[in-house]
């Protein structure tokens, strides 16, 4: 006989299916996902149309111009694979050229772009249908337009200083001068007319052809310094994810370039506490769970790089010893202001999951670092 469990009090009930879920921020984005499983796409095909979407209804979180990282389960094989698909720094670009450090927005900024690479391989890999059929939801709402919500319009309005400063982005987002208005229909044509030309060229289009000479060209003229050899040089990374247990249970993440590490720190440090005992966001579950949070960021900051300059501890940060010291650094009665050895910085990425009826799982997240990203779009 079921006893209702008071401590839920969740404001949304927990969703359960039989034949396949995809959870995202955006409802247009979510459909998308459950409309290609309903057609018989696997979870790599929802996954990918999905992305698409969320590309042109959230352009704030996630677009062509950005990376793509995931954390894929194959349930026939019960094999766990990270993909890393974010792109490398110009060849071209140095210390020299950038004295005052590298620039929160303009093509100066831009790294080569990794999101559509990623999810090629990713299709190639676990997919079964062609990137050209997937692309088709998020090329109509581009071309046809979608009724913008409170969260676009907010951030449009919200960023309206920094995107009026280049001249694409100010006819895009702020035609007239102000931003769209919750209800309104927008819709981005050349952003329809790329992906199409993406559909029909796939990988070379994007990294050797059209796409990519109006991103490079974009930026030899805007003074960014992405090169035609950047994008023709560009790979996915297929890699081993890493580990972690928590309270029995295995939790893989994301490994560098990724910040993946710094939620299997954080569940190292809070299996040192009574979470179960103090109750669902009671008092001290919830201080202890923020210092957690607070003191992994601290070594991400501190230790973590690109691994192919950087040797990342990892050894180190993710051991239970070292997650036992931690824990004991945090005061249950005092909140630490600034948790040596760094402080917690700001992005800005959109994530979503999406499973099929085998069992196959995809972790999923696209991410731009900041804002629109580097804020300006290509001619």
């Amino acid at each position: 006989m079921y006893a209702p469990d008071r401590s839920y009090n969740a404001g949304r009930g927990i969703v359960m299916a039989e034949n396949g879920a995809v959870a995202t921020a955006h409802p247009l984005a979510t459909a998308t996902g459950l409309n290609t499983l309903q057609q018989g796409g696997n979870f790599m095909d929802a996954a990918i149309a999905t992305a698409a979407v969320l590309n042109v209804v959230e352009p704030y979180n996630s677009n062509l111009g950005g990376d793509v990282f995931m954390i894929v389960y194959d349930a026939k094989r019960d094999q766990v694979t990270a993909l890393n698909g974010s792109g490398n720094a110009a060849l071209d670009v140095s210390a020299d050229k950038l004295p005052d450090g590298i620039p929160d927005r303009g093509m100066a900024a831009s790294t080569v772009p990794g999101q559509v690479e990623g999810w090629i391989t990713a299709l190639e890999h676990w997919g079964t249908k062609p990137l050209g059929e997937l692309l088709g939801p998020a090329i109509r709402y581009a071309e046809d337009g979608f009724f913008v919500n409170f969260k676009l319009a907010n951030h449009i309005h919200g960023s309206r200083e920094m995107l009026g400063k280049f001249d694409t982005s100010r006819a895009l987002c702020l035609p007239g001068g102000k931003a769209p208005s919750p209800g309104e229909r927008w819709s981005n044509p050349d952003l329809g007319r790329t992906m199409r030309v993406l559909a029909d060229g796939g990988r070379e289009a994007f990294y050797q052809g059209e796409i990519a000479e109006a991103i490079t060209s974009y930026a030899t003229n805007n003074g960014g310094f992405l090169s035609m050899e950047d994008f023709a040089a560009h790979q996915t990374q297929l890699i081993e994810p890493i580990r972690t247990t928590y309270r029995g249970h295995e939790v893989v993440g994301q490994p560098p370039a990724s910040q993946g590490m710094i939620m299997l720190e954080e569940l190292n440090i809070l299996e040192q506490f009574p979470l179960s005992e103090w109750g669902h966001l009671s008092a001290d579950c919830l201080h202890h769970s923020v210092e957690a949070k607070k003191l992994a960021f601290a070594d991400r900051i501190a230790y973590l790089g690109d691994p192919d300059h950087v040797d990342n501890p990892l050894d180190v940060l993710l051991s239970k010893e070292f997650g036992k010291k931690r824990a004991s650094e945090i005061d249950p009665d005092n909140i630490s202001d600034n948790p040596s050895p760094g402080l917690i910085e700001e992005q800005n990425t959109t994530y979503f999951c999406v499973m099929d009826g085998e069992g196959n799982a995809v972790s999923f997240i696209q991410s731009i670092f900041a804002g629109f990203g580097a804020g300006c779009v290509v001619e």
